[in-house]
């Protein structure tokens, strides 16, 4: 999750997405239920739900500047890239 936006001068980097959580595959549901995070709230409706949660990856960048390519999702994408192709 983060909220951007094309006026703040200084773009959100990829560090400013672990500075708040960036977790991936089992740590999403050990780290983050319980908290007070919009991804506690999915695990415990899907966990009401009796849904089988597998979770990838979750992360939280604040709101800021906008993403780079080079600076966020895609350094995201390349750090955790293991966590999508081991989960199929």
């Amino acid at each position: 999750m983060q909220e951007s936006n094309a006026f703040c001068p200084r773009p959100t980097e990829l560090q400013d997405f672990r500075n708040k959580y960036l977790e991936t595959g089992s740590a999403v549901i050990d780290r983050l239920a319980g908290t007070r995070t919009e991804m506690a709230g999915a695990i415990e409706v899907l966990r009401e739900a009796g849904h089988e949660i597998v979770p990838l990856i979750a992360t939280h960048g604040g709101s800021g500047g906008i993403v780079t390519r080079s600076r966020g999702a895609a350094g995201a994408k390349k750090s955790h890239a293991g966590v999508v192709r081991d989960s199929r």
